[in-house]
């Protein structure tokens, strides 16, 4: 039986990875990290939100709901309920007409974090909104990919396509060749080195902190403005938050934290909830968001390299939609044709025809 090569060990690669195993697939995964999910997926915020504007994320989202609850009793997520204050009218209505019948709604000012300045602007609630158990998630997903055959290498990289015949024919590993039918680039931020045609991928640096501060238990629900651009939610008695920043930058294993994503936030903070100025940085990391242009995912055969599948542009939707996204794929790569394919479809972003070879 022909193979399919998966690149990337996070949770999109995991779940098509599973999904092709229980369709009776041969797939043969790799993960250049020593762990699963130790790249973008273990420096995500694990924030589930359905307060989206695309009606696709949403359906992804509530899917991927539903294989946490499949991998795991308790499910992968503790709903939180979150709050998006926002102040454009017309984005506030997008997310309510994508969102609204899962039970995103207007939210009242008294219903709002009392730390929080200005709660009189106007804000969206949503109630099944919250923090993802991402071991869970990640562990589940591989546990059913290996006992359905699947094969996972960790600590293995895949360091190029390989070709034949105007044709991706496998993946090149240290000195030796592994053939596959059909490649599936699941690497995330790394996707414009792995494979590197324009299909609209770009890292971007995102910084986390978690702040200590005696205001935190007046924040039981995310919070995501979506006018200031900031996110926080509970966690480990902290607040763990971010300033949103989006700053451009070559994929790399060791993201470098800046002192400016920390000026930046109390800048913020400053007026956006002044309680929370005096909070103490318990400790701050930085990932890479892969984001398209047009802030969409990529799910699908790229136009100009037969044979490679294209799965990501995740950006923050990665750990809510990932999932769900892995088990659309592994249907296209089954030959099927589901309504999402053509919004997600990488071809969007291919303007030039050019050869797949290197």
């Amino acid at each position: 039986m022909s193979q399919v090569v998966v690149v990337g060990g996070g949770v999109a690669g995991l779940s098509v990875a599973s999904a092709l195993a229980r369709r009776g697939r041969a797939v043969l995964l790799y993960e250049r990290e020593t762990q699963l999910g130790a790249g973008s997926s273990a420096k995500s915020a694990a924030i589930f939100r359905l307060a989206v504007e695309e009606p696709v994320n949403v359906q992804l989202a509530l899917r991927g709901r539903e294989i946490g609850r499949r991998l795991s009793p308790e499910g992968t997520i503790r709903a939180l309920g979150g709050f998006y204050p926002c102040a454009a009218d017309d984005e506030r209505q997008r997310i309510l007409e994508a969102a609204a019948f899962t039970g995103v709604r207007e939210a009242r000012p008294d219903e709002l974090p009392a730390p929080l300045g200005h709660r009189d602007r106007p804000a969206l609630f949503s109630p099944q909104d919250g923090a993802i158990d991402v071991h869970t998630l990640i562990h589940g997903l591989a546990r059913e990919a290996r006992l359905a055959g699947a094969k996972l290498l960790t600590g293995t990289a895949a360091e190029a396509l390989d070709y034949s015949a105007g044709r991706v024919a496998g993946v090149r590993v240290a000195s030796e060749v592994v053939p596959a039918e059909v490649v599936v680039d699941a690497t995330g931020a790394w996707s414009p080195d792995f494979a590197p045609t324009d299909v609209g991928i770009r890292p971007h640096r995102r910084h986390l902190f978690v702040l200590d501060t005696p205001h935190a238990s007046a924040f039981a629900q995310v919070v995501w403005d979506l006018s200031t651009h900031l996110y926080l939610r509970p966690e480990s008695g902290g607040l763990l938050v971010s300033p949103c920043d989006e700053e451009p930058m070559p994929a790399t294993d060791h993201v470098p934290t800046s002192s400016e994503a920390g000026s930046l936030l109390f800048q913020k903070l400053a007026t956006w909830a002044p309680a929370l100025q005096d909070a103490r940085v318990r400790t701050v990391w930085a990932g890479l968001r892969p984001l398209t242009a047009d802030h969409r995912f990529v799910v699908g055969f790229d136009p100009r390299v037969p044979g490679l599948f294209r799965l990501g542009g995740f950006g923050g939707h990665g750990m809510t939609a990932g999932a769900a996204a892995g088990e659309l794929a592994a249907a296209m790569l089954c030959g099927e044709s589901p309504p999402e394919a053509r919004e997600l479809d990488p071809a969007r972003f291919a303007r030039v025809p050019s050869s797949c070879a290197p």
